[in-house]
Order: C-alpha cells, then structure tokens, then sequence
C-alpha cells in the first residue's frame, strides 16, 4: 500500500519505524535515502523521507513528515526523527529525546519513567531494522520530535500523565 493511498494517515508509529529504517540504510548503504517500505501489522508501506545525514561510519539521522489527512490530528505536518547508532553487540535499543513524551502515571501500556513509544511501534521499529542490521550488530534508536513539546499542549497527554511530548502511538501503520 502506498502512502499517498492511505486515507486514515500514517500513524507517528510508521513515521519512526520510517526514519529509523532510512537512517540505519543511509548507514550501511552510504547514499541518500528518499522512501522507505515498512512493514506495519495492516500492510506495507512506501513512506517519504524527509532527509537523511550520515553524521559517522555508525552513526545518522533521518525524519519523516506525517502528511495531511482527513482527520483532526494535532501531528499532522509532525517532523518524526530518528537517530540510529550500531553498536558491536546484537539487540535493539529504542528510547525517547526531545519531544517524545515522558509517562508520569501508572495505567498505560508503558511503564512510570519510559518515553511514551507505544508496544506496536516499539516492535514495528525492531521488526524492521532487525532485517538490515549487520551480522553480530545492533542498534540504539532514538526518536525525536522537533515539535513535540508544542504539539502535545493540543493533546490530552498531561491529562494521561504524559508530559514534555506526544506519544509515538500506532495499532495498524
């Protein structure tokens, strides 16, 4: 499924795993990185890159812009960023910078003190780096949201217990 198909908007979810994905390939294949195809639970994905930069040999950004949709969604136009680092041991790593909300209150899917990555996005980022990581490599993700502090005031996230950011959500892509 293309992007430019979906109706329903690109979660912040598939954004990351997107930048996460052109950031590790702007790694390992040392070119520029325009679109994506990611695997999400409703189908495959071509997502646009907004830009990549290979900042060392194991380590680079990339970002993702969430297109407008039918829909009244305070990210809508969201720069979604990852910064993808290998590390000499196998696993994946996936936490929170700026403007990915910080959970405060027990109740939600992630624990008091974590970034708020829901489960779904968590295990899309894995799923899909984990098929371009090196042998014997693995990765720390971080994901980061320019914006993020100024769009969560137009969410309910404080009421939830989420402060500093929004919240990295998805349940289909």
């Amino acid at each position: 499924m293309s992007e430019d198909n979906v109706q329903h908007g690109i979660t912040t979810g598939s954004l990351a795993t997107a930048a996460a994905l052109a950031a590790l390939l702007r790694i390992t294949r040392n070119n520029e990185i325009d679109a994506v195809e990611i695997i999400a639970p409703a189908g495959e994905f071509k997502v646009d890159i907004l830009k990549t930069e290979k900042i060392t040999d194991t380590c680079a950004k990339a970002s993702a812009i969430k297109k407008p949709y039918p829909d009244n969604d305070a990210t809508i136009n969201a720069e979604i960023c990852a910064y993808v680092q290998l590390k000499n041991k196998p696993g994946i790593k996936i936490v929170g910078g700026k403007g990915v909300g910080i959970v405060t209150k027990p109740g939600l899917q992630i624990p008091v003190g974590e970034a708020a990555i829901n489960p779904v996005p968590r295990k899309m980022i894995k799923e899909n780096i984990q098929k371009y990581l090196p042998k014997n490599k693995g990765a720390k993700i971080t994901i980061s949201v320019p914006k993020g502090e100024k769009i969560a005031l137009k969410t309910m996230n404080k009421r939830l217990g989420i402060l500093n950011g929004i919240s990295i959500l998805g349940t289909t892509g």
